[in-house]
C-alpha cells in the first residue's frame, strides 16, 4: 500500500511541475526579452469585451496593414478629425449642410462631399487611380448609381433600437459587376440616425436625398458639366495619339438609377408604398 501511495504522490508531483512550467513559460519575461515561442492565441481576460468576429477582423487588419503608430483613443480621434478636415479643390471632405426641421428650425448634418471623396481616393490610392483611369478611357461620361437603406447595427430584434441609421451610398455603373459586388467600390455619402430622420428632419430621407444630390449637380460643382479630377490618362491613351503627360482630366457623370427596396423608395421619394402612382424620377420623360 505504501508503494502505491508513493507512486501516486510522485505522479501528482511531476504533473504539477509540468503545469507550473507551462504557466511560468507563458508569463512575460524581463523588459526587452523575446518571448519563448510565437503566440497562437490572444489572452484578453480581464480586458474590455470584444466579439470574436470583431477580434478576427482586427487581427486580420493588423496582419495585412501593420500596426498603427499610436493606439490611444485621443490620438485615434485626432487622426480621424485630421482626415475629415482635409482640404481639396472642392472643399473639406466632410461638409455640413443645414436641413429644415419639423418645427421650422434648422439642423446641421455632416455629409461626405462626393467630388472631395473622389479626389482623396485618387490622391491616396494609386491602385484606385489606375483603375479609375482605365474606366475613363473606355467611357468618358459616367453613369451614377445611388443606393439608400436603413442599417441596424447590433441586435436587430429589439423593439426600440436607437442605433438604427440611414445610409446613402453611390458609385459608377462603369466600374462593372465584379467591382460593384465589392463594398469598397461604393462610396458613403451620409450616415444619419433613424430616429433623427423620423422625428426631426422635415420630409425625412426625401430632404436628405435632395440636399446630397445638390452636391453632385449644383453648388459650383456639377458632374453633368464636368469636374477636373486628379486622374491621369491611362498609358493606353498614347495609342490614340493622346499625350499621357497630363495629370488631370475632366470627368462627366449623370444620375442613371437609384437602387432601393420598396420601403426605402417610399422614404426617399415620399411615396405611399406599393400602392403609389408616382413614377421614377429618371422616367418622367416618357409621360
Amino acid at each position: 500500500m505504501r508503494i502505491f501511495t508513493l507512486i501516486a504522490f510522485c505522479t501528482a508531483l511531476s504533473t504539477a511541475a509540468v503545469q507550473f512550467q507551462l504557466i511560468f513559460s507563458s508569463m512575460p519575461g524581463k523588459k526587452g526579452a523575446k518571448p519563448a515561442r510565437t503566440r497562437t492565441a490572444l489572452d484578453l481576460r480581464g480586458t474590455h469585451h470584444v466579439s470574436q468576429r470583431a477580434l478576427t477582423h482586427i487581427c486580420k487588419n493588423i496582419k495585412l496593414k501593420g500596426m498603427v503608430n499610436a493606439i490611444s483613443p485621443r490620438t485615434q480621434r485626432r487622426n480621424r478629425s485630421a482626415l475629415a478636415n482635409r482640404v481639396t479643390p472642392f472643399g473639406k471632405l466632410i461638409q455640413e449642410r443645414s436641413l429644415v426641421t419639423k418645427k421650422g428650425g434648422t439642423i446641421r448634418i455632416p455629409f461626405l462631399h462626393p467630388a472631395a471623396m473622389l479626389w482623396i481616393c485618387c490622391e491616396d490610392r494609386n491602385d484606385f487611380k489606375t483603375f479609375f483611369s482605365s474606366v475613363l478611357e473606355k467611357q468618358p461620361r459616367l453613369r451614377l448609381v445611388q443606393y439608400t437603406d436603413e442599417v441596424t447595427p447590433g441586435r436587430e430584434l429589439l423593439a426600440y433600437n436607437e442605433k438604427k441609421i440611414w445610409v446613402l451610398y453611390w458609385s459608377f455603373l462603369e466600374f462593372g459587376p465584379a467591382a460593384l459586388a465589392n463594398e469598397d467600390a461604393w462610396f458613403t455619402g451620409v450616415v444619419v440616425r433613424s430616429h433623427m430622420v423620423r422625428n426631426q428632419v422635415a420630409g425625412g430621407m426625401g430632404q436628405i436625398f435632395k440636399v446630397y444630390n445638390k452636391m453632385f449637380f449644383s453648388e459650383g460643382f456639377d458632374f453633368r458639366k464636368g469636374i477636373l479630377m486628379n486622374v491621369p490618362l491611362s498609358p493606353a491613351a498614347s495609342a490614340h495619339g493622346l499625350s499621357t503627360d497630363c495629370l488631370h482630366q475632366h470627368i462627366f457623370a449623370d444620375l442613371s438609377m437609384v437602387v432601393q427596396d420598396a420601403e426605402a423608395h417610399a422614404y426617399a421619394f415620399d411615396w405611399m408604398g406599393s400602392g403609389c402612382k408616382k413614377s421614377c424620377p429618371c422616367c418622367w420623360n416618357i409621360l
